[in-house]
Protein backbone atom coordinates (compact mmCIF):
# COMPACT_ATOMS: atom_id res chain seq x y z
CA UNK A 1 0.00 0.00 0.00
CA UNK A 2 2.81 2.42 0.82
CA UNK A 3 5.38 0.92 -1.59
CA UNK A 4 7.71 0.22 1.30
CA UNK A 5 10.61 -2.18 1.01
CA UNK A 6 11.14 -4.92 3.60
CA UNK A 7 13.97 -7.30 4.31
CA UNK A 8 13.28 -11.01 4.06
CA UNK A 9 13.40 -11.24 7.86
CA UNK A 10 10.85 -8.42 8.24
CA UNK A 11 8.55 -10.05 5.68
CA UNK A 12 8.85 -13.34 7.58
CA UNK A 13 8.03 -11.65 10.90
CA UNK A 14 4.99 -9.95 9.34
CA UNK A 15 3.91 -13.32 7.91
CA UNK A 16 3.97 -11.98 4.37
CA UNK A 17 6.14 -15.00 3.54
CA UNK A 18 6.54 -18.34 5.28
CA UNK A 19 10.16 -19.16 4.51
CA UNK A 20 13.49 -17.55 3.71
CA UNK A 21 16.08 -19.45 1.70
CA UNK A 22 19.68 -18.89 0.78
CA UNK A 23 20.41 -16.64 -2.22
CA UNK A 24 20.22 -18.61 -5.47
CA UNK A 25 18.19 -21.43 -3.89
CA UNK A 26 14.67 -20.08 -4.44
CA UNK A 27 13.90 -22.29 -7.44
CA UNK A 28 15.23 -25.41 -5.70
CA UNK A 29 13.21 -24.69 -2.54
CA UNK A 30 10.11 -23.89 -4.59
CA UNK A 31 10.36 -27.16 -6.50
CA UNK A 32 10.76 -29.08 -3.24
CA UNK A 33 7.62 -27.41 -1.88
CA UNK A 34 5.74 -28.15 -5.12
CA UNK A 35 6.72 -31.82 -4.88
CA UNK A 36 5.43 -31.94 -1.29
CA UNK A 37 2.15 -30.31 -2.35
CA UNK A 38 1.77 -32.74 -5.27
CA UNK A 39 1.68 -35.65 -2.79
CA UNK A 40 -1.35 -34.18 -1.01
CA UNK A 41 -4.91 -35.17 -1.95
CA UNK A 42 -5.75 -33.13 -5.08
CA UNK A 43 -9.43 -32.54 -4.29
CA UNK A 44 -8.63 -31.35 -0.78
CA UNK A 45 -5.93 -29.03 -2.08
CA UNK A 46 -8.31 -27.57 -4.68
CA UNK A 47 -10.94 -26.91 -2.01
CA UNK A 48 -8.31 -25.37 0.25
CA UNK A 49 -7.32 -22.94 -2.51
CA UNK A 50 -10.99 -22.20 -3.09
CA UNK A 51 -11.58 -21.54 0.61
CA UNK A 52 -8.62 -19.16 0.72
CA UNK A 53 -9.92 -17.33 -2.35
CA UNK A 54 -13.42 -17.06 -0.90
CA UNK A 55 -12.05 -15.63 2.31
CA UNK A 56 -14.17 -15.11 5.36
CA UNK A 57 -15.86 -11.89 6.37
CA UNK A 58 -16.94 -13.53 9.61
CA UNK A 59 -16.33 -16.57 11.74
CA UNK A 60 -19.76 -17.86 10.74
CA UNK A 61 -18.83 -17.67 7.04
CA UNK A 62 -15.54 -19.48 7.67
CA UNK A 63 -17.33 -22.23 9.60
CA UNK A 64 -19.97 -22.59 6.88
CA UNK A 65 -17.26 -22.96 4.22
CA UNK A 66 -15.48 -25.56 6.34
CA UNK A 67 -18.67 -27.54 6.90
CA UNK A 68 -19.57 -27.49 3.21
CA UNK A 69 -16.11 -28.50 2.06
CA UNK A 70 -15.69 -31.22 4.70
CA UNK A 71 -18.94 -32.86 3.65
CA UNK A 72 -17.72 -32.89 0.04
CA UNK A 73 -14.32 -34.29 0.98
CA UNK A 74 -15.75 -37.09 3.11
CA UNK A 75 -17.44 -38.51 0.02
CA UNK A 76 -14.21 -38.79 -2.00
CA UNK A 77 -12.16 -41.91 -2.64
CA UNK A 78 -9.14 -40.03 -1.37
CA UNK A 79 -10.80 -39.62 2.04
CA UNK A 80 -11.23 -43.39 2.29
CA UNK A 81 -7.65 -43.90 1.12
CA UNK A 82 -6.35 -41.49 3.77
CA UNK A 83 -8.24 -43.31 6.52
CA UNK A 84 -7.10 -46.73 5.31
CA UNK A 85 -3.48 -45.61 4.99
CA UNK A 86 -3.59 -44.19 8.50
CA UNK A 87 -4.97 -47.41 9.96
CA UNK A 88 -2.53 -49.53 7.97
CA UNK A 89 0.39 -47.23 8.89
CA UNK A 90 1.42 -46.70 5.28
CA UNK A 91 1.73 -43.67 3.01
CA UNK A 92 -1.50 -42.84 1.17
CA UNK A 93 -1.83 -43.09 -2.59
CA UNK A 94 -4.22 -40.32 -3.68
CA UNK A 95 -6.04 -40.48 -7.02
CA UNK A 96 -7.86 -37.15 -7.04
CA UNK A 97 -11.27 -38.77 -6.80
Amino acid sequence: MFAETYTAQQALEMQLINRVCEPGKALEVTLEQAQRAAKKPPVAMALLRSALNIGADSVDQAIATEINFQSLLQSTEDFGEAAAAFLEKRPPSFKGR
